[in-house]
């Protein structure tokens, strides 16, 4: 069984053994959805994701249709209209057209030259084919990408598709080239600031001498290896001659498992044990001092209350939205200065191509933006998060009889939800989950999306001033002439490029406060009405006799026990 097959059927189990026990519509209610949603998402992310990637024109659609053994990918498409294609089995033969990650329209396969399609649309491409259904059954999904250099806004949009997904990049390079192009290790420097891997193909081999290869080979292996990473695969391949074995084996080596593990185990793991977390809470009701319960029920929602007070009162010591701006936008600018030597001496070499500026401005702006925006944002989570802190200890310190032998003997068999436990699982399964869900803000995808649009009249103004500069320091060195233009970048146009980005960073910036506000209060409002919930249900069965509570008891400490084997299963 597949790891994504086995965490479902642990996440069902779980679900199963709370349903068997909850005592509280509201909770088994909320426990179904999350159920759902995780399991939504086991099925249509367990896949990892292999873009193939490189120059337009570098044979990666020819590459891909020998391998499948058909010719399904167009081309001879022109960079504007160049969108990804992802390859999925299917016994009944459709395409699939995705804009801005809704479904915008479904068409023949027949139709796939012809689509209607702009930068950042995603065609799932569904084939009855034996090769792509041997990768899918694998958890591989193939990915045909446009072309680096196709276009600013079309690259930029389709690369915004996989840098937050689990991907491995196969970078292909026509042999012909005999080396990895600027644009090209470029493109690896982003990869590496995400943490994401690659390996090298080097394509059309046919179109050189046989005598040639292994030099050009040789080459591109040793300038990976330097500048890339020293344990890199790089091979050979042929579309025109089918040679394409040493790609098939760059797939087998993929371990697709060891990707879900990483995205879902902890999740899975954090269900179980907030089903765990409601099951020990209604033992220790159980055996609690009933008389208290309405005073305890009172001191549970003042906490709420103060709580939600905290919240506003630690927003308002956290770092300033400016300053916080500031900071994110420090990081651009210093990124954009560590990189002017080298951005002087591109427009040096294109001083009137506007499109190869913008490139690169947004390849440097990208991954800063993005690693910037995790950082800020976990960081003033962590100020706004100590409300939920203190909640969590004081509520478990209210339902804490600390003369109740009978309760210290539970505290004993299911463990104390004080400190490290309550921490864990009131904090950990909600906080973190909070993070991954708005370090993938929808507003982040959308800004870095429209960089190219706010980077384009800077561009253009840089572009137009090149020329006038040169000629100013006419008859200097061409040394002279790049540190010229190395200062205007530094002095103003990473100045410019700050003032630009400054408004959308800020409004996005008060965006997600403002959601890390309301996902604490809520997280707060549930955690307070699961614990008043379960104490009137437990109210509402006081008639009962012992014997039959402690008949309750021991069903639940088995229940307990049930799900921590749950997490030996995985």
């Amino acid at each position: 069984m597949k790891k994504n097959e086995i965490y479902a059927s642990i996440v069902e189990k779980a679900y199963a053994i709370a349903k068997e026990n909850f005592i509280t519509t509201e909770s088994l209610k909320k426990l179904e959805e999350d159920k759902n949603a995780l399991l939504n998402d086991l099925k249509h992310n367990s896949f990892i994701k292999v873009p193939f990637v490189g120059d337009f024109s570098a044979g990666k659609s020819s590459l891909l249709n020998a391998m499948m053994g058909v010719d399904v990918l167009p081309t001879d498409v022109v960079p504007t209209t160049a969108v990804s294609y992802e390859l999925y089995y299917s016994e009944k033969e459709y395409l699939e057209i995705y804009h801005k990650g809704q479904l915008k329209e479904m068409a023949e396969l027949s139709q796939i030259s012809e689509l209607k399609v702009v930068p950042g649309d995603v065609v799932y491409v569904y084939l009855k084919n034996q090769f792509v259904k041997r990768w899918n059954e694998r958890g591989i999904v193939l990915v045909d990408m446009p072309g680096i250099d196709s276009g600013i806004e079309e690259h930029n949009n389709a690369i915004m598709n996989y840098i937050q997904e689990g991907s491995y990049f196969f970078l292909v390079t026509p042999a012909e080239q005999g080396t990895l192009r600027s644009s090209t290790l470029q493109f690896v420097d982003e990869l590496k600031k995400y943490n994401l891997q690659c390996s090298v193909v080097i394509s059309k081999i046919d179109q050189k001498p046989e005598s040639e290869i292994e030099k050009i080979k040789t080459d591109i292996e040793a300038m990976a290896r330097r500048v890339i990473r020293e344990d890199i695969d790089v091979v050979v391949s042929s579309s025109a001659v089918e040679q394409f074995g040493e790609v098939v084996s760059l797939l087998e080596k993929l371990d697709p498992e060891k990707f879900i593990v990483g995205r879902f185990e902890k999740l899975v793991s954090a269900y179980i044990s907030g089903v765990i977390d409601e099951i020990q809470l209604q033992i220790r009701l159980a055996l609690s001092d009933k008389k208290d319960f309405s005073e305890k029920i009172a001191a549970i929602n003042a906490e709420r209350e103060k709580a939600l007070n905290e919240i506003a009162k630690e927003n308002d010591s956290a770092q300033s939205l400016e300053g916080s701006a500031d900071d994110i936008l420090k990081d651009v600018q210093e990124a954009l200065i560590s990189k002017s030597q080298y951005l002087a001496t591109l427009l040096y070499n294109n001083n009137n191509d506007n499109t190869v500026l913008n490139a690169e401005l947004l390849s440097i702006i990208r991954p800063v933006l993005i690693n910037s925006f995790k950082r800020e944002l976990t960081e003033y989570q962590d100020v706004i998060s100590d409300s939920v802190k203190e909640f969590s200890l004081n509520v478990n310190e209210i339902l804490q009889d600390g003369d109740n032998k009978l309760l210290n003997y539970a505290n004993d068999l299911v463990g104390n939800l004080l400190g490290k436990e309550a921490l864990e699982t009131v904090l950990k399964k909600g906080l973190d989950k909070m993070i991954m869900k708005l370090a993938a803000y929808k507003g982040l995808s959308t800004l870095l999306k429209s960089m190219s649009k706010i980077l384009g009249p800077i561009v253009v103004i840089v572009v137009n001033i090149v020329p006038d500069l040169l000629r100013m320091i006419f008859g200097k060195s061409k040394e002279q002439k790049i540190e010229s233009i190395r200062q205007k970048i530094v002095s103003e146009v990473s100045v410019k490029v700050v003032e630009a980005l400054r408004e959308p960073v800020s409004q996005l910036l008060a965006e997600q406060r403002k959601e890390v506000v309301a996902n604490m209060s809520a997280m707060i409002e549930r955690e307070s009405a699961k614990y008043d919930e379960n104490i009137k249900a437990v109210q509402a069965e006081q008639q009962e006799n012992d014997q039959a509570t402690a008949a309750r008891i021991e069903k639940l400490q088995a229940a307990v026990d049930r799900l921590n084997n749950l997490n030996t299963e995985m």
